[in-house]
Protein backbone atom coordinates (compact mmCIF):
# COMPACT_ATOMS: atom_id res chain seq x y z
CA UNK A 1 0.00 0.00 0.00
CA UNK A 2 1.58 3.30 -1.03
CA UNK A 3 -0.08 6.57 -1.93
CA UNK A 4 -3.46 4.83 -1.75
CA UNK A 5 -3.38 5.69 1.96
CA UNK A 6 -4.64 9.12 1.01
CA UNK A 7 -8.05 9.90 -0.41
CA UNK A 8 -8.19 8.93 -4.07
CA UNK A 9 -10.24 10.39 -6.90
CA UNK A 10 -11.20 13.35 -4.66
CA UNK A 11 -14.71 11.88 -4.51
CA UNK A 12 -15.13 12.41 -0.79
CA UNK A 13 -16.31 15.88 0.16
CA UNK A 14 -15.17 17.94 3.11
CA UNK A 15 -18.56 17.41 4.73
CA UNK A 16 -18.03 13.68 4.90
CA UNK A 17 -18.21 12.38 8.43
CA UNK A 18 -16.74 8.98 9.08
CA UNK A 19 -16.44 7.42 12.49
CA UNK A 20 -15.04 3.98 12.98
CA UNK A 21 -15.12 2.91 16.57
CA UNK A 22 -13.33 0.06 18.22
CA UNK A 23 -16.05 -1.99 19.84
CA UNK A 24 -15.08 -4.62 22.41
CA UNK A 25 -11.64 -4.79 20.91
CA UNK A 26 -10.46 -7.83 22.85
CA UNK A 27 -13.09 -10.47 22.15
CA UNK A 28 -11.03 -13.50 21.17
CA UNK A 29 -7.49 -14.47 20.38
CA UNK A 30 -7.44 -15.90 16.83
CA UNK A 31 -3.76 -16.81 17.00
CA UNK A 32 -1.17 -16.83 19.74
CA UNK A 33 -0.35 -13.24 20.57
CA UNK A 34 -3.13 -11.79 18.41
CA UNK A 35 -6.41 -10.05 19.19
CA UNK A 36 -9.52 -9.38 17.14
CA UNK A 37 -10.46 -5.74 16.75
CA UNK A 38 -14.20 -5.38 16.19
CA UNK A 39 -15.20 -2.17 14.47
CA UNK A 40 -18.53 -0.50 13.78
CA UNK A 41 -18.93 1.94 10.90
CA UNK A 42 -20.97 5.09 11.43
CA UNK A 43 -20.89 7.27 8.35
CA UNK A 44 -22.56 10.23 6.75
CA UNK A 45 -21.85 11.83 3.40
CA UNK A 46 -20.00 8.95 1.73
CA UNK A 47 -20.79 8.68 -1.97
CA UNK A 48 -21.74 5.75 -4.16
CA UNK A 49 -18.46 5.22 -6.03
CA UNK A 50 -20.04 3.33 -8.92
CA UNK A 51 -19.41 -0.10 -10.39
CA UNK A 52 -16.02 -1.63 -9.72
CA UNK A 53 -15.11 0.73 -6.85
CA UNK A 54 -15.23 0.22 -3.09
CA UNK A 55 -14.04 1.81 0.12
CA UNK A 56 -11.43 -0.09 2.14
CA UNK A 57 -10.66 0.56 5.76
CA UNK A 58 -7.21 0.18 7.28
CA UNK A 59 -6.02 0.15 10.88
CA UNK A 60 -2.49 1.44 11.29
CA UNK A 61 -0.77 -0.61 13.98
CA UNK A 62 2.84 0.26 14.73
CA UNK A 63 3.16 1.91 11.31
CA UNK A 64 1.84 -1.13 9.42
CA UNK A 65 -1.54 -1.19 7.62
CA UNK A 66 -4.06 -3.93 8.45
CA UNK A 67 -7.14 -4.17 6.24
CA UNK A 68 -10.50 -4.08 7.98
CA UNK A 69 -12.26 -5.03 4.75
CA UNK A 70 -14.15 -3.32 1.96
CA UNK A 71 -17.63 -1.92 1.59
CA UNK A 72 -19.69 -0.01 -0.94
CA UNK A 73 -22.24 2.73 -0.50
CA UNK A 74 -25.67 2.69 -2.18
CA UNK A 75 -27.14 5.70 -3.95
CA UNK A 76 -29.13 6.53 -0.78
CA UNK A 77 -25.88 6.67 1.25
CA UNK A 78 -26.31 3.39 3.12
CA UNK A 79 -23.16 1.24 3.48
CA UNK A 80 -23.15 -2.41 2.39
CA UNK A 81 -21.55 -3.36 5.72
CA UNK A 82 -21.43 -1.76 9.14
CA UNK A 83 -19.39 -4.27 11.14
CA UNK A 84 -15.79 -5.30 10.54
CA UNK A 85 -13.18 -7.49 12.25
CA UNK A 86 -9.41 -7.30 11.91
CA UNK A 87 -6.66 -9.33 13.53
CA UNK A 88 -4.14 -7.14 15.34
CA UNK A 89 -1.10 -7.88 17.48
CA UNK A 90 -1.86 -5.28 20.17
CA UNK A 91 -4.94 -3.06 20.21
CA UNK A 92 -3.00 -0.47 22.21
CA UNK A 93 -0.66 -0.02 19.25
CA UNK A 94 -3.40 1.07 16.83
CA UNK A 95 -2.42 4.58 15.79
CA UNK A 96 -5.02 5.51 13.20
CA UNK A 97 -7.78 4.46 10.85
CA UNK A 98 -7.45 5.25 7.14
CA UNK A 99 -10.13 4.96 4.46
CA UNK A 100 -9.12 4.43 0.83
CA UNK A 101 -10.95 4.10 -2.45
CA UNK A 102 -10.10 0.89 -4.28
Amino acid sequence: MDSTLVWQRNRITETTLLLLTLVACLIAAPAAGSELAHLQLESSGLEDLGPGWAYEGWLIEGGMPISTGTFTVAADGSPSRMYFTAEVDDRNQIDAFVLTVE
